[in-house]
């Protein structure tokens, strides 16, 4: 019991930073906070949703479920979020240590292997990150399934099969990270289960859970691809894939041993060195060689070490989902089988190394500890999960976008600009390239640099022609110059691209009525009410559209229409001062002084300044003291 408790406080300690940690804008908004299914709390229209969406890419019902009742239970306050998937973990160690002692007999090296999961630095992505719920929702049904899976062996029946089936389709249903998960069962029937029988009875014996496995992965497949997640063989060759998996697979296992300079994005390369690939086959056939060749005394080298290298296939990049060359959070079950391995044989050491063992266990438990801490640090927001990555990786574009992203929604344009340039030297041709330029776009654009803003927008359309945010600021780029038709051809085609698609929408309005007011100032009070009356068509409540056209009106003689755009005005906005004396005036030209003071007087009081509505104000009273009304 002591055990247990020390485990969940100490992974507890690690992470329990985040409770005031900030959603992060990689891929939190998308699936809670800008998500409206999920922000909506836990309804019947969600779950029926949640079952059969393949938003993010993605099918997880179970997953998007859990978000749900967190909106349900604690809003949208990303800390109580964050929470959650500590729990989650906590959970998850706790699990860990039950299901390994139990199976094994052996009470510490399952103490420390859950240690070691509770606390490793390369799992800090997957818990205090929201959107990788998935991870630690996931893996509680996987150690769940091989606690169902130790029972049933114990005592083979079909209940406690389909009890087996069950969780592995329930953690299926949450990630289908699970896929290799029978396959782990067959490790544990060599050990530590020890089930003497033939290989081709214990798979045979797994067929439904294989079946469930090949049901999800098409399911994956399809979803993923329709998504637009899985690289194609032109954009992902697959040598280039075969080297980047064997390469992976020594770098995991490295930062598992060392865990220095991790990052939410690692890029993939250009080119792979041959020698690169060539030691990591060599050092991979070494390490299985040894397995091995050890096996029969010592299998648990063998299960751990086969544990990790195919837990990690389905994520190792073969099929290619993403732009990364890796990731931390793959490792989440994978550092499992490494642990083992390295728990079990320090445990078969000779007793005289017991005490050194235990410090040396401890030691690296507190290490882990700290280091953890302190990157749990780094995801306290966007723009330190950023930067971190930035630090610590080279060539890497896609976190120098990012970074510039944040920084211009903080009112950064000239810091983001820095990352951007440096972003499209690294990759002028990458496949985010278009997103890379349309940004430095707006940077540029929020420094008033609308000429040179233009190209970039231009050459972010010219690699996307379906953008629809890049034709949206270019219109306004355009607009600020005085180009409002050309302004307007783009808010148009952002429309067309993304119908109702409201910043859009708005400007293409707001062109309108820029275009309006030049063709008034220019005489052509004709062609200025198309435009006013389009803007108003578009946005049915926008005041200043709607002052403006009552003032053409005004200008034509039809001062009855005149005054009912400029009611209609004040309506949609009482404190817009223009419309206030525009409909004083109006109403005085009429001979209604009365409510004509009253608007003038409302004017005066928004902009005490406006001196055409005072002296308007003092003939109207001149008027009505004269008694001609």
């Amino acid at each position: 019991m002591w055990l247990a408790l020390a485990l969940a406080l100490i992974t507890a300690f690690a992470y329990a930073p985040i409770r005031h940690h900030e959603a992060i804008d990689l891929d939190d908004p998308g699936y809670v906070f800008d998500n409206p299914h999920v922000a909506a709390g836990l309804t019947a229209n969600g779950i029926a949703w949640a079952f059969t969406t393949g938003h993010a890419a993605n099918w997880h019902p179970l997953t998007w479920i859990s978000h749900m009742a967190d909106v349900t239970l604690f809003g949208l306050d990303p800390g109580a979020h964050h929470v959650v998937n500590l729990v989650f973990h906590v959970v998850n160690t706790l699990l860990l240590f039950a299901v390994l002692a139990w199976l094994t007999g052996a009470l510490y090296p399952a103490a420390f292997v859950a240690a070691v999961f509770g606390v490793h630095p390369v799992h800090v992505e997957s818990v205090a990150w929201i959107a990788e719920r998935k991870d630690v929702l996931s893996t509680c049904f996987w150690l769940l399934t091989m606690g169902a899976y130790g029972w049933y062996v114990r005592r083979p029946d079909w209940k406690r099969y389909t009890l087996v089936a069950m969780l592995l389709a329930l953690g299926l249903m949450s990630k289908p990270m699970l896929v290799t998960l029978p396959v782990v069962l067959i490790l544990l029937d060599y050990w530590p289960l020890r089930r003497n029988l033939p290989l081709r009875t214990l798979v045979i014996e797994k067929l439904p859970l294989f079946a469930l496995v090949i049901a999800s992965s098409i399911v994956t497949f399809i979803v993923q691809r329709q998504g637009g997640a899985v690289s194609t063989l032109d954009v992902m060759p697959v040598s280039m894939r075969i080297g980047n998996a064997l390469v992976s697979y020594v770098a995991y296992l490295g930062k598992i041993l060392w865990p220095a300079n991790l990052a939410v994005f690692y890029p993939f390369p250009r080119e792979i060195p041959p020698a690169a690939i060539a030691g990591a086959v060599l050092l991979l056939a070494a390490i299985t060689f040894l397995a091995v060749r050890v096996a029969r005394t010592r299998p648990y080298m063998l299960v751990g070490w086969l544990w990790y290298v195919g837990t990690l296939v389905p994520v190792i990049g073969l099929i290619q989902v993403g732009t990364q060359s890796m990731a931390d959070r793959y490792t989440y079950v994978p550092l499992i089988g490494i642990a083992i391995a390295v728990a079990w044989a320090a445990a078969d050491l000779p007793a005289r190394f017991r005490t050194a063992l235990v410090a040396t266990g401890v030691a690296v438990v507190l290490a882990l500890t700290v280091v953890t801490r302190a990157q749990v640090a780094h995801w306290q927001s966007s723009l330190t999960i950023w930067q971190r990555t930035v630090d610590v990786t080279a060539e890497n574009y896609r976190a120098r976008n990012s970074l510039a992203a944040v920084l211009g929604n903080q009112g950064r344009p000239a810091d983001a600009i820095v990352h951007l340039r440096e972003a499209l030297r690294l990759a002028p041709d990458a496949g985010e390239a278009f997103h890379i330029q349309h940004n430095l776009g707006r940077a540029l654009a929020d420094l008033g640099k609308f000429d040179e803003a233009i190209p970039h927008y231009r050459e972010a359309l010219r690699l996307k022609p379906d953008y629809p945010e890049a034709h949206n600021n270019l219109g306004l780029a355009l607009a600020k110059q005085g180009q409002f038709e050309a302004a307007i051809a783009e808010y148009t085609r952002a429309l067309e691209d993304r119908p109702g698609f409201p910043p859009a929408l708005a400007n293409l309005a707001g062109a309108r009525n820029d275009l309006g007011f030049s063709l008034f100032s220019r005489g052509l009070t004709t062609d200025a009410l198309r435009e006013y009356t389009e803007a108003i068509r578009l946005r049915p409540d926008f005041a200043l559209a709607l002052d403006n056209r009552g003032f053409a009106l005004a200008a034509s003689g039809r001062m009855a229409d005149a005054i009912a755009d400029f009611r209609a005005a004040i309506a949609a906005d009482p404190r817009l001062e223009p419309a206030q004396h525009h409909l004083g005036l109006a109403l005085a030209a009429v001979g209604q002084f009365a409510e004509a003071a009253r608007h003038l007087q409302t004017a005066l009081q928004i902009n005490p300044a406006n001196e055409g509505a005072r002296r308007a104000l003092d003939k109207v009273v001149a008027q009505l003291k004269g008694g001609r009304e």
